[in-house]
């Protein structure tokens, strides 16, 4: 999806930031607002400055019009302008380098000389022009930067919307936790007075520190600390919605119905029992196997729907039999149409800490006890970040619902943990029991509520 924003732009295509790819129109409010709070020059303008001043390197003669047109899309320019005093020097060095100062002071020598009409000379022309392009650059990454802070950040989070430095202390350079990919794990670090808060490291694991700074964004403690909801926020705020279409959420659907259909069908087919203790050998605990087939044969169902989330029931999904005796409507059509790992990608999260993706996945995890013993637990917490995968259910049969629940979700979700009762982020069954207790209606907006 970021690619996809940016592919135009480093093609060459001068296209207007309205005409991106963006996923929703919130999206696009909220970059706008983004810009605003922290100071970010047009992407639009930088590009018709840009475009401007290859043509005057490309045609030197007469740059008059040219001039005046950088000229007038130089008028209105953003500025925040770092206090300086009291900052670390190294974060100070990182913040100065997007001042306007050089960018103003090389368009005004190239004004002054194109200014001198048919004395100017082409050959100074051109050279003050690249310098001028050259000036342009730490700008471009401010803008380039932005369209980045807003596909993962809200505008109202306390970072984006207070602190105007917040996205030019970004410090690409700090040595940071290795990955698998080989790149640098983004991470939001807190600092005390005049630095302030900051990203370190790339982009990769940007969708989980943005989710944490949204956490820390909310005045009404739940309890759990940032660490929870700033996995589900990180999530949440990695969805690509325009692949959650009524198509895409239909065949989830499909896929949690079949499986539950087999553990339906286990219930009273000896073959199709046999089949399921095969199948969730690894998906689920021992302990909590153990007690899933006997309470399927016991027809225990409130143990047995209590023994298996969503995404255990997915997991199964995937491994169904296609000799299964049953005739119903999602198994009928699991037959004709397998599901598969692809289609369920969009509904997962970012794995960067337990499987090194960074983008939304659903991968097999290991069972939730075992990450519980295995794992610290800001490592754990996103083994049981599952808040939309139960959305994903409970809004399933609501056509259209992505774009409904894309500007809800968010609320919904800090509300539901505020009331929670969860001991702490390793209480896993409290958390999927939170979860398990949502409805369709929780994520309807009011009408005059406000975006």
């Amino acid at each position: 999806a970021l690619f996809g924003l940016l592919a135009p732009w480093v093609a060459g295509e001068t296209r207007p930031v309205r005409e991106l790819e963006d996923s929703s129109q919130f999206w696009l409010e909220n970059y706008t607002r983004l810009c605003e709070y922290q100071r970010i020059p047009d992407l639009g303008k930088l590009i018709a400055i840009d475009d401007a001043l290859a043509g005057i390197v490309a045609r030197p003669g007469d740059v008059t019009s040219a001039v005046k047109s950088v000229a007038g899309l130089l008028e209105g320019w953003p500025v925040h302008e770092p206090p300086g005093k009291g900052m670390n020097p190294h974060r100070l060095r990182a913040i100065e380098r997007y001042r306007l100062t050089p960018l103003r002071e090389s368009f005004l020598k190239l004004q002054a000389e194109a200014q001198r009409g048919a004395k100017a000379r082409p050959d100074r022309v051109q050279r003050l022009a690249a310098e001028m392009a050259e000036a342009l650059s730490p700008q471009a990454t401010l803008a380039l930067g932005g369209v980045l802070y807003a596909r993962f950040f809200h505008a109202e989070d306390l970072l984006i919307a207070e602190d105007p430095l917040f996205l030019r202390r970004h410090d690409f350079l700090e040595v940071t936790v290795p990955t698998s990919s080989g790149l640098r794990r983004t991470m939001l670090e807190t600092v005390g007075g005049a630095d302030g808060s900051l990203m370190v490291g790339g982009y990769e694991g940007i969708a989980r520190a943005a989710g944490i700074a949204g956490a820390q964004s909310t005045t009404e403690q739940s309890g759990l600390g940032d660490m929870l909801l700033g996995a589900e926020l990180g999530a949440l705020r990695s969805t690509n919605w325009q692949a959650l279409d009524d198509a895409a959420v239909q065949r989830f659907a499909f896929a949690l119905h079949s499986a539950q259909d087999w553990v339906l069908l286990a219930a009273n087919n000896k073959s199709a029992r046999e089949q399921l203790a095969a199948a969730t050998l690894g998906v689920v605990s021992n302990s909590r196997r153990a007690a899933l087939l006997r309470a399927v044969a016991l027809r225990d169902w409130r143990r047995v729907w209590e023994s298996l989330s969503v995404r255990d029931l997915l997991q199964l999904a995937l491994v169904l039999p296609a000799d299964l005796p049953g005739a119903t409507p999602a198994l009928e059509q699991a037959r004709r149409q397998p599901a598969t790992r692809d289609e369920l990608h969009p509904f997962g999260g970012p794995l960067d800490l337990l499987r090194g993706e960074p983008l939304p996945r659903f991968e097999a995890l290991v069972p939730y006890e075992d990450a519980v013993a295995r794992t610290f637990p800001v490592v754990a917490v996103s083994r049981f970040a599952e808040f939309k995968l139960y959305m994903a259910k409970h809004v399933a049969a609501e056509a259209g619902w992505a774009s409904q629940v894309a500007a809800s979700a968010e609320a919904t979700l800090r509300r539901i943990l505020r009331d929670a009762r969860i001991a702490g982020v390793m209480d896993w069954p409290a958390i999927l029991a939170t979860y398990r207790g949502l409805r369709a209606i929780d994520f309807q907006r009011p009408e005059n509520e406000e975006n």
